[in-house]
Formats: C-alpha cells, structure tokens, sequence
C-alpha cells in the first residue's frame, strides 16, 4: 500500500515543493489510512502535517465519536487538529439546497478558510477509486458529458487526492495489519442514496455478472477521457482572446462569426468557459449546462435572431444581439433602487456611484471619461436617486431640446434588451438626470449662471 502511494504521488507530482499538508479527516478508513500514510510518508520529505475535522451533526453520538477518535490520535501522535461543528441539515434549509450540496459547500469552505493561514499548503482529501467509480456511473446514470465523465480529479488547484488509487477493501486489511483505529459509518451501507445504490447493488451485479475488473476498465475509461478533454480545453483557451468582445463580472460578450469558425466542441467548451467565469462571481457555482439546452443555446446561435433570449440557469441568461452571443449573470445585474445623497459613495455588485460636491469657483473643467459627469446642483427638484427603465421613459439628450425616449436611444446604442432593465439610471423628483456612463440630460447641463456643482462618477467593476 505504501509503495503504490509513493508511485501515485510521484505520478501525479503531488507533493512537489509543498511545505504543509491539510489532511481531511472524517475518522473513517479512507481517511484514518490516508494519515497514517502521511505520517510514514513525511519521514521521507518533510513537510508540516495538519489534520482538520468536520462535524455534520447529522449522526448525533455517532458523530460526535467520529470527531473524539480523530482529536484522541491526533494528540497521541503530536499532530495538529482543527476541528469544527456544523449543522447541515440546518444550513441546507436556509440554503434551499441538498444535504450533500450543502455538505459539500461547509467542508470545502472550512477547508480553505485553513489552508489561507498555512500559504502554499495542499489539502489532501481521502477520495478512493471506489468514490471515483461511483462518481463516474452516478454522472452517467444522471446524464453529462466528457468533463463528469472523468470522474474525482486527483488534484485541482491546492486540493489534492493521494489515496484515489485505492480500494476500499485494500484500506480495511491495512488498516487492520497497521492497528490503525478507525469508524464505520453505518450510512453506507443504506440505500436512500444513489451513491449507496451503486456501491452495494449495481457494482457487485456488474462485477458478477458482466466484467468482474468493471472498477479497472472504468478507471481506465475514465483516463482516456481526462486525456480528451485536456486537449479539448488546450484547444478552447487558444481561441478564447479570438472569441472575446468585451468580459465584466456580469456579462460576457463573444464573437458569433468567430464561434462558428471553431469545430462544434470547441464551440461548445469556449461556451461552457464563459458560462463558468460568470458563475465563479456567485455564492454557489451552477453545473455546467444540460445537454438539451446547450444543443437549444448552438441551435440559437445559428438561426437566432437579434433579442433572441434563452435562460441557462437561475443566474445565467444567453441573449443574440447582431453576431454576438451575450451571457449575462443576472443575479449580479440586480440591485434594488439606491437614495443618493452627496458626498457620498454607493457600492453594487456591479458598480460603484459617488457623488462629490464643488464650488464653481473650484471648478477645473470636464472629464474626458463618460464614467464622470457635472450637473447643476441648482436645477436638481428633490432628491435625487438611482433606478432601473421604466416603460415609456424619456430625456433630453445633452445638446438636443428634443425628447427621446429611453428605449430609442438605448437601441441607438446597440444595448441588449436584458442589460437595459438593469442599467443605473439618475433621476431626480420630475426627470431623468443622467444615463449613468453614457449620456446627461439637457436640462441638467452646467450653464454660466451655475455657482454649485454636483460631480457624479458611475464605474462598472
């Protein structure tokens, strides 16, 4: 078992310049071997071992056990311990999310939120090739595509998974042949949940019945598609500054003549990229498209129209606009109407707004930047707020008498029909004042007889 830890290691360059190792530790044998492993291993390079346990607090006594053997080795062994309690059935229902999204979510959290106070640490999680295997089947089962099919990566960023070569079985008799303690967590053995379905009835059918190596042959599998897809991704990102007409954290603009000159998967994984960009801004990241709709989304892209719209997800919306394909991240878009008072700064998801008051006598000139207007402060009526378009709004473009209305001049310049039900608007008690960043009403300009000025800047993040 050593031996094949130290080849999988070396393989995978998973301990290359590493100083501190944050090891996961639930008290099962996954994990309990995994640290033994470590301990052995950091006789041979060394490197800080610390161990981190979270409490679910979803087993009760159970649980609790779970976390007592975890800290009782630790202590026996001058290891390090962080260990913490949550309630995850509690913050799955805040979260209106599942339990093991919601699982998912705290331990990732906990674990990076200790892995910034050790700068340049990995942390080892004790995924096996059973849970690879079953992750694989489960996606399979569920529908996805060559990204889910490869399975429990070994290593992601500064997350790293030194025992995914092991089975389960193998970990029991080592860890009995090393006296090395450990809990069974009775919930693996009950069927409520698909991950249990395929590891206690559909496995041992197939390994029986079909192909007793299904787990090598499935692993194998599995790394031709990591291959595939690598490549996919390399080929993708070479295009990607072809593609990109302008990015903001809410809205993703790509070229549509340039998308239709890469091969349809690529297509595909350019599109997939982008989508995750903008999810990465959001409290939890969507999964990558299903299927149909991305089959809807190239269908789209294709015959779509001008103001053709398609929705991706709670959080993403795909929108034509001429030969360009727009991804917007509403969730980000939406702020509700802001009070502004002067002197005073005002922060978005989105944006930033501030306002700043001067003496005409102090006045230096304009600025060439459409993020910073003037106003006369004399000619505001009222208070004075931020909002979104109204149906049926007008203004007075500066240097024009004449009144436009807002869903005009918003066409003129070429502004997508979902960013224009989002985009600032500075009105005061009977008119518009400013299309933030882009255009002053009128009647608002600074004149000879101004004596006070309001400076309004509006900066998209």
């Amino acid at each position: 078992m050593y031996k094949k830890f130290i080849n999988f290691s070396t393989h995978y360059n998973l301990f290359t310049d590493v100083k501190t190792i944050i090891a996961c530790i639930s008290g099962g044998v996954d994990s309990m071997s995994m640290l033994f492993l470590l301990q052995k291993f950091r006789k041979k390079i060394n490197f800080n071992l610390i161990t981190i346990h979270l409490n679910h607090m979803s087993r009760g006594n159970l649980a609790d056990q779970d976390e007592e053997l975890v800290k009782q080795y630790c202590t026996h062994n001058n290891i390090i311990n962080f260990s913490k309690k949550i309630d995850i059935n509690k913050y799955a229902k805040l979260n209106k999310i599942s339990f093991e999204m919601a699982g998912r979510k705290v331990r990732y959290d906990y674990f990076q939120e200790i892995a910034q106070q050790y700068p340049g640490s990995k942390i080892a999680t004790a995924h096996i090739l059973d849970d690879h295997i079953e992750t694989i089947l489960l996606r399979l089962f569920k529908g996805t595509g060559l990204n889910g099919m490869q399975g429990v990566p070994v290593k992601r960023d500064n997350i790293i998974r030194p025992v995914r070569f092991a089975l389960k079985k193998d970990l029991y008799f080592y860890a009995k042949e090393n006296n090395i303690p450990f809990s069974d967590d009775h919930t693996n053995f009950e069927e409520d949940c698909l991950r249990n379905i395929i590891r206690n009835s559909i496995l041992p059918e197939i390994q029986k019945k079909i192909n007793p190596n299904i787990i090598e042959t499935l692993n194998n599998f599995s790394s031709i598609i990591s291959e595939s897809q690598n490549f996919i991704t390399n080929s993708a990102s070479n295009q990607q500054k072809k593609i990109i007409i302008s990015e903001k954290p809410y809205q993703i603009i790509l070229d549509i003549t340039e998308l239709k000159k890469t091969h349809p998967t690529i297509q595909k994984e350019l599109i997939y990229k982008n989508i995750e960009n903008l999810n990465s801004t959001s409290l939890n990241n969507t999964s990558r498209p299903n299927f149909k709709i991305m089959q809807n989304l190239i269908e789209l892209i294709y015959v779509g129209k001008t103001g053709k719209h398609l929705k991706i997800s709670d959080k993403i919306t795909a929108n034509i606009d001429r030969q360009n394909l727009i991804l917007i991240n509403e969730k980000i878009l939406n702020w509700k109407n802001i009070n502004i008072e002067f002197d005073k700064s005002y922060f978005t998801d989105s944006f930033i707004f501030s306002t700043k008051c001067i003496n005409f006598d102090g006045f230096t000139g304009y600025s060439h930047s459409n993020n910073i207007e003037y106003i006369d402060c004399e000619k505001i009526s009222g208070r004075i707020k931020l909002r979104h378009w109204k149906r049926g709004d007008k203004f007075s473009p500066l240097g024009f008498d004449n009144k436009k209305k807002l869903s005009d001049y918003f066409i003129d310049q070429k502004i997508p029909r979902l960013i224009k039900h989002h985009h600032p608007i500075l009105v005061d008690d009977n008119k518009i004042i400013w299309i933030c960043g882009m255009r002053l009403d009128n009647n608002y300009k600074i004149e000879k007889s101004t004596k006070k000025i309001l400076q309004i800047t509006y900066k998209e993040k």
